[in-house]
This record gives structure tokens, C-alpha cells and sequence, in this order.
């Protein structure tokens, strides 16, 4: 079916209404490529599906989705030899990872008269283990954490450590009667990735040290003393060995990612399915829509059928055709409601083609491939 047909019948207003139901990135992107279908049973599979999930939410709730972000990109990097991804970006896949157990656990519970969201359900990969390392090394904030390997918890000791002595150091000079009238303010702040004293420009004479930095003003001077620099090289370097270690554990992190990035993203697909049944329902439930009836007889039968894109009060329609007669005229007026009434038609096939439920009375009776004629003089 071309282009210009899904424009004039309003189908990517539909697509939107339904990218609005997601909570996936593969889920948004499956909404935007759907297609009619036009085998009879793959119609059929996916309207149950719609069926299935419409009474999964009503009795069982809705599944525990949250908005997730792609991650395609992350995985392929992680399949990279020697790639690191930082702790956001692998916190990012951790909660698809999480939210793919969470749905599968949640799905795999309800009724077995779900054979169709629970045959979805079970292709959803679980990676229990990836979870924990995660977890282990990394918050939800994407800090890692002094947990994460035994180095880093004893560097971020000795970080502590380090800084408290160059602190009571300085807190000594700041305190001393000798540099009370050098010093601009009495207080440690850092420039350059330095613990400095603020002092004032006209007396740095008297304050021996390295000048790291200046106030806009040019009157207060940032100076390490001489008696802190081995305590500041010290310190720095302790830095840069957490910065290593850090390093490393996102690199053991992002291999580990690596070996499963394939079956990560087969899973994320299956999620985005899921995904893309639970906005049909949710958008059918909206619309108090029902399932409709397939045939391949060439015939419609619309009860109380409503164009879902009409705002307000809708004057439904009834439309039957296609078994005593395969032609039908609509005549009347202009503004009449002649062009709603064929879009209407129109609109409701394709959404029924591709696994929509339509807004119309309960017995409804569909086509999915031949219509019969249908104009408006």
C-alpha cells in the first residue's frame, strides 16, 4: 500500500497516538515501521495479541514498564575489544536489563489463557548475574562505587587520608598570627586540581609559594605553600589512581557486556514487541475499541463504527456490504459526512491489518484483503 493512501486516511496520526503509548526506544521504532499485514493468520495472531494484553491489564494490571533509552549503540561498542563504556551508559543498559526481568517475570505469572503474550514473554533473556556485577560496581546515579574492587576501596582510603593531612596542614598556616594579615580569607579552596590559600596580591612576597590562579580582580592570588606541594603530588596521584582502577573495572564491566551484547539485543527486540502490543491495548482501551472479526469473504459489516481521530462527539456509522450487494453510492450534502464515512472504512482496515483494535460496536464483521466498492457522488 503506497505513501499517499496512509496520508489521506490519517494513518501516521494513529502511529502517533500509539508511539505516545510505548515506553521503548525499539518499541517507538516498531510503531513507526508498522505495516498492514495481509496474511489472514498473522492478522489474526496479532489481534489476539491485543486481546490478550487488553485482559492481562484489566485483571492482572499493567505490566511494570518505565521509559528506557536505546541502547543499540552501547552494545555495539561493548562488542569492541578493549572498548569501555562509562558508568552512565552502562547504568542505562541495566535498567533495560532489569526492566526485561521485571516484565517477563511479571507476564510469565499471569493466567495460561495468555498463550500468546506468554509465548513473547519467555523469548525475553534474562541476565541475572550481569545485574549483580552492575549493581556491585556501580549506583544508579552512575558512581562507582569503593565496592567495586578491593584497590579502589583502599586508594579512596588513602585519598581520604591524604586529604585530611594536607588540610590540617594548611588549617595551620591559615590559623597563624604570621600570615594573618597576607592571607585575603581564611579558607582552603582548590584551583587547578590544587589545595590553595587565597592571598592578597601585594603581599605574596611574603607568602612563599607556587601561584596557581588570580580573582577577576587581579587583588587576591591562589598560592600553594611550599611545605604543601609533596602532600598535593601525593594526593594527585592518588587520583590518578583511582581514575586507573575506575578505568578498569568499567572496562571488565563493558567486556562482560560485551560477551552477551547479541543476546541483549535479541531480548531488547522481544521487549519492544511487548511493548508495541501493550500501546495497541492501551490505545484500544482509549478508544473503547473492540477486536474485529477477520474474513476473507470480501465483506464489511460496521456496527456503530466511530472515525478515531474525531474530536468530541462522533456520530457512528454503520456500513454492510460485500454479500448481498458489492457496490454501495453514499449520496448527500456536502459537509454531509460522506468522505468521514470512506475514511472511516479506510482507516479502520488498515488498523485492523495491523493488529489495532477499532472503535465500533461489539459485533463487527471485517475485511482484511478485498474490499468491495465503495464511492460518494
Amino acid at each position: 500500500m503506497d505513501e499517499h493512501t496512509f496520508s489521506v486516511l490519517g494513518f501516521s496520526k494513529i502511529k502517533n497516538q500509539l508511539k505516545k503509548k510505548t515506553s521503548t526506544a525499539t518499541g517507538e521504532s516498531i510503531v513507526e515501521n508498522i505495516t498492514p499485514k495481509i496474511d489472514l493468520q498473522q492478522i489474526f495472531n496479532t489481534q489476539r495479541e491485543t486481546t490478550e494484553m487488553r485482559e492481562i491489564i484489566s485483571y492482572d494490571g499493567t505490566p511494570p514498564f518505565s521509559r528506557l533509552e536505546d541502547i543499540s549503540s552501547e552494545l555495539k561498542r561493548s562488542a569492541i575489544k578493549g572498548s569501555i563504556l562509562d558508568a552512565k551508559k552502562i547504568i542505562k543498559i541495566l535498567k533495560v536489563l532489569k526492566t526485561s526481568r521485571l516484565i517477563k517475570k511479571f507476564l510469565l505469572k499471569t493466567k495460561e489463557k495468555y498463550p500468546l503474550i506468554r509465548e513473547r514473554a519467555e523469548k525475553i533473556r534474562t541476565f541475572s548475574e550481569l545485574e549483580k556485577e552492575v549493581v556491585q560496581c556501580i549506583d544508579e546515579d552512575g558512581v562507582v562505587l569503593d565496592r567495586a574492587s578491593p584497590e579502589l576501596r583502599k586508594i579512596r582510603r588513602d585519598i581520604i587520608k591524604k586529604e585530611q593531612a594536607l588540610k590540617n596542614k594548611l588549617e595551620t598556616i591559615i590559623r597563624s598570627s604570621r600570615f594573618a594579615a597576607i592571607i585575603q580569607e581564611p579558607l582552603i579552596t582548590v584551583r587547578q586540581n590544587r589545595y590553595v590559600i587565597p592571598v592578597k596580591q601585594e603581599k605574596k612576597a611574603k607568602f612563599p609559594g607556587i601561584v596557581h590562579d588570580k580573582s577577576d580582580s587581579g587583588a587576591t592570588l591562589f598560592i600553594e605553600p611550599f611545605g604543601v606541594v609533596e602532600l598535593n603530588n601525593l594526593l594527585r596521584q592518588l587520583i590518578k589512581d583511582e581514575e586507573k582502577e575506575i578505568l578498569k573495572i568499567l572496562q571488565k564491566i563493558t567486556s562482560l557486556i560485551g560477551e552477551r551484547a547479541q543476546e541483549i539485543n535479541d531480548s531488547v527486540l522481544n521487549l519492544g514487541e511487548i511493548d508495541f502490543i501493550y500501546a495497541r491495548a492501551a490505545l484500544a482501551d482509549k478508544m473503547k475499541a473492540v477486536e474485529p472479526k477477520i474474513n476473507q469473504d470480501g465483506f464489511v459489516n460496521l456496527v456503530q463504527a466511530r472515525h478515531p481521530l474525531l474530536q468530541g462527539p462522533v456520530v457512528p456509522i454503520n456500513v454492510n456490504l460485500g454479500k448481498s450487494f458489492n457496490i454501495l453510492v453514499i449520496t448527500g450534502p456536502n459537509t454531509g459526512g460522506k468522505t468521514v464515512t470512506l475514511k472511516t472504512v479506510g482507516l479502520l482496515t488498515l488498523m485492523a491489518q495491523c493488529g489495532l483494535h477499532i472503535p465500533a460496536a461489539q459485533a463487527v464483521s471485517y475485511t482484511h484483503l478485498t474490499l468491495p466498492t465503495i464511492c460518494s457522488v
